[in-house]
């Protein structure tokens, strides 16, 4: 109970984090908008000024600098170039350049109500056409609304929008421009691509590290029953073993060798349980580790199921029985007769221990696709289709309220699993109408 607080603890803390790093991410995402749309605001400023300053150069050098121009006898300015020379041109350059320069001073200043010369007042109709251009060289393909110089419309406060008006003495109309959302998520999308793989990563890790811990904890307390349980059928057979040594020691038997011969037997049979409880727990540690190497003859599937059967049919109740249906043809397999022998052997032995009535246990071999199929039947209560899977990890036992209370350890099916796959097998379950079935797959030799 200690340890499933401290797992709680411990998920409570991941999740905090995580949620932590996830508003911290929204946070800073957020601010790399907010930065991206304080730039695009300077930058379609920065095209409102431009513009404006292209039409107005425009205006002058059409109103001022042409005619100032053409009012010569050259035709042209290259010619005027080559003529340089002569008082008369350039006292014409002169006077033009001083035009430019003094409107442009002039049109560039706000001077209390003063309104610019109309002869440079920009046209804006053209000045929108201009403007738009320049969104349309950029990529920006925003929505325009074009407001009055007085903003009278209220347009300006449109959400979200972003009004454009620098200062200008001219009566160029403000722009309100909005649906931008997309071009600002595109200019963060790294950093929107980034702050995903941060938070997928870290919920990753979280849940990974919530997994193992879980898995820990109740490997532990499955482990933990598995020590309890083997404790429990290590103590019987030692008991036994010291009560009969002890009794042939105490008490004078020797004139009854009937007696003897029983004690003998029964310590005999104690100490065979104890080599089959040590050697189940060591061969399966050895098969997890690969320490166990495999001694792989060929093997006649259906002698093998034939002999583990006789062997199984003492152990049944009064009406119980195994039958064995083999297949008609002969199937071979390249496999250890020993570990092929225990699957065998596991099936059946789990089949009898977890059968609810007298046991019938019907076992079928066939060759199919290259496999040697063998199939284990039983009329038992079958296993509940969530713990289809467990059932083959080590130490996990059924709930003792869904099945019969058992003995057990929870190595046998775990062992079977081994087994298969280091003959390059496979096991399946599945519930039956009257039962439950074991079906294995072997490569034929």
């Amino acid at each position: 109970m200690k340890g499933r607080n401290k797992y709680r603890r411990i998920l409570l803390l991941m999740i905090t984090s995580q949620l932590l790093l996830t508003l911290f991410v929204l946070q800073w995402l957020r601010s790399q908008y907010r930065s991206e749309k304080e730039r695009l605001v300077n930058e379609l400023t920065g095209f409102y000024i431009d513009t404006q300053d292209e039409i107005v150069d425009t205006i002058l050098f059409r109103s001022f600098v042409g005619p100032a121009l053409s009012g010569t006898s050259q035709p042209g300015i290259a010619h005027m170039v080559t003529l340089s020379d002569s008082g008369k041109h350039d006292d014409i350059i002169l006077r033009s350049v001083k035009l430019i320069v003094s409107h442009t001073r002039d049109s560039l200043k706000i001077r209390g109500t003063e309104i610019p010369d109309p002869a440079i007042n920009p046209d804006t109709a053209v000045f929108r056409q201009h403007f738009q251009n320049r969104l349309d060289t950029a990529d920006m393909d925003f929505h325009l609304t074009w407001v009055g110089s007085s903003g009278s419309t209220g347009e300006k406060n449109i959400k979200p929008s972003l009004y454009i008006k620098p200062l200008n003495p001219f009566a160029l109309p403000a722009v309100s421009v909005t649906r931008y959302g997309a071009y600002l998520t595109g200019e963060i999308f790294p950093q929107i691509l980034f702050g995903l793989i941060l938070v997928f990563v870290t919920a990753l890790a979280f849940s990974l590290s919530y997994r193992s811990i879980r898995d820990h904890i109740t490997l532990n307390e499955m482990r933990n029953e598995f020590i309890s349980n083997m404790t429990h059928e290590l103590k019987t057979p030692v008991a036994t073993l010291s009560i009969a040594l002890e009794s042939l020691g105490k008490y004078n038997m020797r004139k009854d060798p009937r007696v003897i011969e029983e004690y003998l037997k029964l310590a005999s049979q104690e100490t065979k349980r104890l080599e089959d409880l040590i050697n189940r727990v060591l061969d399966h540690s050895m098969l997890e580790e690969e320490t166990r190497t495999l001694n792989i003859s060929t093997i006649d599937i259906n002698m093998l199921i034939s002999e583990v059967a006789d062997t199984m049919r003492v152990k049944l109740e009064e009406g119980g029985k195994i039958e064995f249906m083999p297949s008609p043809e002969l199937i071979t397999v390249n496999g250890d007769p020993l570990f092929l022998r225990g699957v065998l052997l596991n099936l059946i032995d789990n089949s009898i221990k977890y059968c609810d009535k007298v046991p019938v246990i019907r076992i079928l071999s066939a060759k199919v696709s290259g496999f040697a199929v063998v199939e284990v039947n039983d009329n038992g209560p079958g296993i509940p289709a969530e713990y289809h899977k467990k059932i083959f990890e080590k130490f996990f036992r059924l709930p003792a309220g869904n099945v019969h209370n058992v003995k057990g350890y929870g190595l046998g099916l775990s062992f079977v699993s081994l087994v298969m796959k280091l003959h390059k097998g496979s096991i399946e379950v599945r519930n039956c109408d009257n039962g439950f079935s074991f079906i294995l797959k072997i490569p034929v030799a």
